[in-house]
């Protein structure tokens, strides 16, 4: 049997030893298990981005996706076609309206000149002339289109070209020369016709 000893916990107890060895490879195999699972994991990353590309290349090359990548190609180049002719049309209407030499303040006066029962078939405007075909009753009626003309200042002359009865109408040319235009027409609006 053993004996109780009462004053062993007053008892100064032994200091244990640490092995400094022991403890140097306890921490170089925790070094090395670090560094393992350090290298696994980048290798488990490695394999999942290869399966990713290999995923992503192969919906590269489909056949389908490369289609509808040429097809989306083409039409982005026929849109920027069609804004480039957009922004040429601008220009060029921009061109037009700058150089316009007939007012339309012209037409509306050709248009308030037209006796009844004279029927205008075309207009053709330059910037120095006015050629008109149309058709009217009578031969008096042509004369009368050509006096309400002359009474505008923008027109220096109307001539007769041609006359020609066809059926019951006849038919006729008129040129009219105007006067030089200036500011696109600006000033004809201001004038009025003669009395």
């Amino acid at each position: 049997m053993k004996d109780i000893n009462f004053f062993d916990s007053y008892i100064v107890k032994k200091k244990v030893k640490i092995n400094k060895g022991f403890i140097f490879i306890l921490s170089a195999i925790a070094f090395l298990l670090v560094i393992i699972a350090f290298i696994i994991s980048n290798q488990l990353r490695i394999i999942k981005l290869s399966k990713d590309i290999a995923t992503s290349k192969g919906l590269v090359e489909d056949g389908a996706v490369v289609e509808k990548m040429e097809e989306v190609s083409m039409k982005e180049d026929e849109l920027n076609f069609l804004k480039e002719n957009i922004a040429q049309l601008i220009a060029y209407n921009k061109y037009i309206e700058m150089d316009n030499t007939i007012h339309y303040s012209i037409l509306e006066m050709l248009a308030s000149s037209v006796p009844q029962d004279v029927f205008l078939t075309s207009i053709s405007l330059y910037p120095e002339v006015i050629n008109i075909v149309g058709k009217a009753k009578n031969e008096l009626l042509v004369a009368e289109l050509m006096e309400n003309i002359e009474v505008f200042k923008p027109f220096m002359g109307v001539f007769l070209s041609s006359i020609t009865k066809e059926d019951q109408f006849y038919s006729f040319i008129l040129d009219i020369n105007l006067k030089e235009v200036i500011n696109g027409g600006e000033d004809i609006l201001q004038e009025e016709p003669e009395d």
